[in-house]
């Protein structure tokens, strides 16, 4: 689908919302509530997976070695069949749905978003792109000013919060098939959004052919910056302003994810969309000024790249010189499950 009237050609941000094609009620809360008024939010969905949800492999849409009974798969043909229709006409609708060809499902999420990059690098100007998911909670023009005025859009950087030192798994949901070494190199976790400016978006679309899928969008980002021209290019910007949980009425933060339902996000948008940083009060001023006197976080041994803190006080770190061997097991680590919500910086009103 082409949306219409497509992003704002103002904006310098694009919002890049990954959601699943049934997902007909998180999108249409997500254009009442934060979405509300920005041209510039577009929803990326696949195709419904042409086989049952129980046949298949977990988490992906491979079906098992039986093949389903005829009567259930006809009726699965059915609801797959309407489900397009509608998806079709929800893009005709709005105007801000783009349909990829992509099998939904998790495993299929890094594909998904380089063929939204793709698109967003075609179809926009935009300057930064904020990969996001259905159920979070974003301050779209709180984020989109606080880009531009932080961070130069002109270089290789991406935005998040970030993870480092994480142990590859080889079992359970995030288990990892196909990298190799012991540890990911560093990435955004998935679970709140990230951001990356034009150059990094324009180097993975003009590649998105060539790039392996990993186990998860998140770290499939870190796998492929790593292995690009762009490893020892880009600045990666730790922020706490991106959050796994957290209290979506504290303004200081702007992309809250996930699992927010229908209830929370009419909630928070009730609060406030968008706080104006002039309008700020003396609480809010105080709790964002105290929140400020972090120092940038500290690097992973080897570590030679740019990486700076979430106020924009970005720095280039002295050279380290990389370990001989990259792959050995470290002694310890201070949260060895990458899954969607490691998070060690808790909140102190964890619930939104």
């Amino acid at each position: 689908g082409e949306p219409r009237p497509g992003p704002s050609s103002k904006a310098r941000l694009l919002v890049l919302v990954l959601s699943r094609v049934d997902g007909f009620r998180e999108r249409q809360v997500i254009r009442e509530t934060w979405g509300r008024g920005h041209a510039n939010v577009v929803f990326f969905v696949g195709d419904a997976c042409p086989t049952p949800k129980e046949l298949n492999l977990d988490d992906a849409c491979e079906p098992g070695k039986l093949p389903p009974p005829q009567e259930k798969q006809a009726e699965h043909d059915r609801r797959v069949e309407e489900t397009h229709a509608k998806a079709e006409a929800e893009a005709a609708r709005h105007g801000d749905l783009v349909r990829v060809p992509v099998a939904e499902s998790y495993r299929a999420l890094p594909e998904k978003l380089r063929h939204a990059y793709a698109w967003a690098v075609e179809h926009s100007d935009a300057d930064w792109f904020l990969k996001a998911d259905d159920d979070m909670f974003v301050r779209v023009a709180t984020l989109e000013a606080n880009l531009g005025r932080r961070y130069n859009a002109s270089e290789p950087t991406i935005v998040g919060n970030l993870r480092w030192n994480f142990r590859v798994q080889r079992r359970g949901r995030w288990a990892e098939t196909k990298y190799r070494k012991l540890e990911y190199p560093v990435f955004p976790l998935g679970s709140m959004g990230h951001v990356v400016s034009r150059p990094v978006a324009q180097w993975l679309a003009a590649n998105r052919e060539s790039l392996q899928d990993y186990q998860g969008e998140d770290v499939s980002l870190g796998i492929w910056v790593d292995e690009s021209p762009l490893r020892d290019a880009v600045n990666w910007v730790h922020t706490r302003r991106m959050y796994p949980h957290g209290d979506c009425k504290d303004t200081y933060v702007w992309v809250i994810g996930h699992h927010f339902h229908e209830g929370a996000l009419r909630e928070c948008f009730a609060f406030a969309d968008e706080v104006p940083l002039r309008n700020r009060t003396a609480e809010e001023a105080a709790h964002i000024a105290d929140l400020e006197k972090g120092s940038p976080p500290r690097p992973p041994p080897g570590w030679n790249g740019h990486i700076g803190s979430d106020m924009g006080r970005s720095a280039r770190l002295p050279s380290l010189r990389r370990p001989r061997h990259r792959d050995r097991k470290p002694n310890s680590n201070p949260n060895p499950n990458p899954g969607p919500n490691p998070n060690p910086n808790p909140n102190p009103n964890p619930n939104p």
